[in-house]
């Protein structure tokens, strides 16, 4: 009823559908029970686990590294900015210390670090830290996924 929903994917083969789901107000009374709304949706666990084997080889494009606690939401949004540019990349959605954060940007197998401090904060910058290399630079936050793309 009124709300369903599937998920295809022409990546795994001739059956395509990787979940589904929706309203099933009445399904209950029409089984002989109460006349109560009712959601639910089903999701082909082989199916997803042959689209996620596909996608774990993929690099990804940036690592972010928020060093301020104050700029972890700056720093989802700037996630999701490169993300809807066709980027793909992690981000912290809680606070963790330097190291342990360029630890993980290294681990990742990430292009760029991207370093988000309290200077960069207040300049409307980021730190562009190119993990092949070691070069860095700083870049300003509008613009940054063009110059992204220009780099790899």
């Amino acid at each position: 009823m009124r709300t369903t929903f599937e998920i295809v994917s022409g990546a795994i083969g001739s059956q395509s559908s990787v979940a589904g789901g929706g309203r099933y107000d009445g399904l209950v009374s029409a089984i002989g029970g109460p006349d109560v709304p009712g959601v639910g949706f089903a999701c082909g666990m082989e199916r997803l686990a042959l689209l996620i084997a596909d996608k774990t080889e993929a690099t990804p494009d940036f690592f972010l590294a928020v060093l301020d606690p104050a700029g972890l939401e700056t720093g989802l949004l700037l996630a999701q900015e490169l993300r809807q540019a066709g980027l793909s990349g992690e981000a912290p959605y809680a606070p963790r210390g330097a190291k342990g954060q360029m630890r993980a940007a290294d681990k990742s197998g990430a292009r760029f670090c991207l370093v988000l401090g309290t200077e960069e904060l207040a300049a409307g910058t980021v730190v562009v830290k190119t993990m092949r290399d070691g070069n860095q630079e700083t870049l300003p936050r509008e613009g940054l996924a063009a110059a992204l793309r220009a780099k790899a």
